[in-house]
């Protein structure tokens, strides 16, 4: 089956955006939101909710606990459970399936492999 639409969701604010000295301290995967982050996935599940209305879905999610985090509060506020739930349990690798943002010191986003030759297809809107 393909899919009607691809919606991309970055997680929501964690405890890294409030304080980068987290990461000396707790493992980059298990870094949590704050609470402006689990709003923020409530409120995106809101406007997928409108997006989408009744079709099916699916979720795809990295195994950081952000991540996993602001899927739950997503399919909390979609109201219904997703048609399938894709959860990447293996250790977080460089080479993960699903891709990093990363911003470098010029202050310009890159996106890592295979999602870099998607990106450049959008013209740079690939968000």
């Amino acid at each position: 089956m393909t899919p009607k639409r691809i919606i991309l969701v970055r997680h929501g604010r964690s405890a890294a955006n409030d304080d980068s000295t987290v990461y000396s301290r707790v493992p980059d995967y298990k870094i949590e939101l704050v609470e402006e982050g689990r709003e923020q996935s409530r409120t995106a599940g809101d406007r997928i909710r409108e997006i989408i209305g009744e079709e099916s879905y699916g979720v795809y999610v990295s195994p950081y606990v952000r991540t996993v985090q602001t899927k739950v509060h997503i399919v909390e506020r979609i109201g219904r459970s997703p048609t399938f739930d894709y959860f990447d349990s293996r250790p977080c690798l460089p080479n993960c399936h699903i891709a990093v943002m990363t911003r470098g010191d010029d202050g310009a986003f890159a996106l890592s492999e295979p999602f870099a030759d998607i990106a450049s297809l959008s013209e740079g809107n690939f968000v």
